[in-house]
């Protein structure tokens, strides 16, 4: 049997997890895969990752100077990049969700902000937002706030960093959407207030007027005392 490309390399449909550990070569990864596949690059190093597929999920771990260019789908829309660094992910797709965990010099390259969804990072150093007009955006953690974590998002047509709070059970949010959702909470409730009492209104202002009509058609003292004519 032939031996593949050493440029191509083609995924097994049958694998729910791929692992990756490479270093100095470039994969074209251009065969689809089950939806449930995914895709876990460890300890690789000066690589550079093609993808022309659908897969469940990208798994960055302990890698180096690796650049990933998703031309695919990522069927959950989460890619996670953990105690890595100098990595770039360019996206021809949206990017739902990224996860970035202690690591430095990560870039998230965009050829439209509207591929932008969120980007939650923690404890990293030179975490950036680059469009490919040459734009950019970076962040770094603090020594003082090395474990706030913060989200990277387009907030009224700006790239914008927050920090993320946990709201209710732990869904995370920042206070900015936290404190428009409670306002808008707030405004719900005073219309609903508005509301029943309109309907209490309406609903004494009709009592009155049964009463009233009630009244007036009943008869008096004198009709029930007249004899029958």
């Amino acid at each position: 049997m032939a031996a593949l490309p050493k440029m191509d390399f083609f995924l097994r449909r049958d694998r729910a997890a791929l692992n990756f550990s490479d270093t100095g070569i470039t994969r074209h990864v251009q065969d689809a895969v089950a939806p449930s596949s995914t895709l876990m690059f460890t300890n690789c190093s000066d690589c550079t990752y093609i993808f022309e597929t659908t897969v469940a999920k990208i798994s960055i771990q302990n890698c180096t100077k690796c650049t990933f260019i998703l031309n695919g789908k990522v069927l959950s829309g989460v890619v996670e990049c953990i105690s890595s660094r100098g990595i770039e992910l360019c996206f021809s797709i949206a990017c739902n969700t990224a996860q970035v965990d202690d690591s430095d010099d990560v870039s998230f390259v965009f050829t439209d902000l509207a591929m932008l969804g969120s980007v939650y990072w923690v404890n990293c150093n030179r975490i950036s937002v680059v469009m490919k007009e040459g734009e950019a955006r970076t962040w770094s953690s603090l020594p003082t706030d090395q474990r706030v974590q913060r989200r990277i998002s387009v907030v009224d047509g700006a790239v914008t960093s927050e920090d993320v709070v946990r709201v209710g059970v732990g869904f995370p949010t920042t206070a900015r959407e936290n404190t428009a959702f409670e306002e808008q909470q707030a405004r719900n409730s005073q219309r609903m207030m508005d509301f029943l009492r309109g309907q209490l209104h309406f609903s004494g202002r009709s009592s009155d007027s049964t009463t009233s009509a009630a009244t007036r058609d009943a008869p008096g003292p004198d009709d029930s005392a007249a004899p029958p004519s």
